[in-house]
């Protein structure tokens, strides 16, 4: 084998997903930012953009392989492409769990405006400020707010 032979390989330094498209822009001295396009607008017309690119993934070697046995190297570009699925999931998973907080703690926030609206009303009725015929009037209100916030958190 020649030393300077020049080998398509996965570029693991460039990477944005598996390398494959950096490798491929470094193979033929191109910007990668043209062959990820390439990639996508595959994608987009077709699909076929996506598929090429997983082949790619299994089939080619990243430039820190140290396997040149064909079986070891599908094995390995398996075992990435594992870990990459693995820590994608990861990643919705601790967004999708952070967004169940924040949900949490802008319900909780509803529930403690209520209870302060409903507090005060009893307070302002119990010191007489609110004759009972004025709280009767604005029950139908606090419920009609109720009921904005439950649709408005639902639609979001």
């Amino acid at each position: 084998m020649i030393k300077n032979e020049k080998r398509l390989l996965r570029d693991s330094k460039n990477k944005m997903l598996a390398g494959v498209a950096s490798g491929i822009a470094h193979y033929f001295d191109v910007d990668p930012n043209i062959i990820r396009l390439l990639f996508i607008v595959l994608t987009v017309c077709g699909g076929s953009g996506f598929l090429i690119y997983i082949l790619l993934w299994l089939l080619l070697p990243s430039d820190t392989s140290k396997t040149v046995d064909g079986r070891d190297m599908f094995k390995e570009n398996v075992q990435q492409m594992k870990e990459a699925v693995q820590e994608f999931a990861k990643e919705v998973k601790r967004e999708a769990h952070q967004e169940v907080s924040e949900k949490k703690e802008k319900s909780q926030q509803s529930l403690g405006v209520i209870l302060v609206v409903v507090g005060l009303i009893f307070l302002l009725t119990n010191l007489g400020l609110l004759d009972l015929f004025i709280v009767k009037k604005l029950w139908p209100i606090l419920l009609i707010f109720l009921g904005i916030l439950v649709v408005y958190k639902n639609e979001n």
